[in-house]
């Protein structure tokens, strides 16, 4: 998956970077390919269970609706960012972005999540990786 998601965001910073792709554009045909790889892999593996669930669960369209939304929000937010800083921070950004959300999902759910080891360790792991990043930035400012 995050192979996968780097690979994406290099040829969405190639695009808009080398080719002059706008946002959207680059939106419309990475969304619109995901679109048709979910709506077949859906359909193969759990496409009634899905049609079931939408036509008896209160409220599913709406929150389908917002969710919907919401990742739209975010994505373009990324793919922005991407196209003013390129895809090394970007990537920094939503990878910080989501260690945020696991801390905070300790804060939030302390007796679900108990905290281990491997969790100071990856903590520690990803600051010493910006760390790095920042070093490399500031020795290619100097030359």
């Amino acid at each position: 998956g995050l192979g996968l998601a780097a690979l994406q965001t290099n040829m969405a910073d190639n695009a808009m970077r080398d080719h002059g792709a706008t946002s959207l554009e680059n939106m419309l045909y990475v969304n619109g390919l995901g679109f048709w790889i979910v709506l077949v892999f859906a359909s193969v593996v759990d496409g009634k269970a899905a049609i079931d669930y939408m036509l008896h669960t209160e409220h599913a369209l709406g929150l389908l609706i917002a969710r919907s939304l919401t990742f739209y929000l975010g994505a373009f937010a990324f793919t922005e960012l991407t196209r003013h800083s390129g895809a090394t921070p970007a990537t920094s950004v939503a990878t910080a972005r989501k260690a945020l959300t696991v801390m905070l999902s300790f804060v939030a759910f302390p007796d679900d999540k108990p905290f281990s080891g491997w969790f100071l360790g990856g903590i520690l792991t990803f600051i010493a990786a910006i760390g790095l990043e920042l070093k490399s930035r500031i020795e290619k400012k100097r030359r």
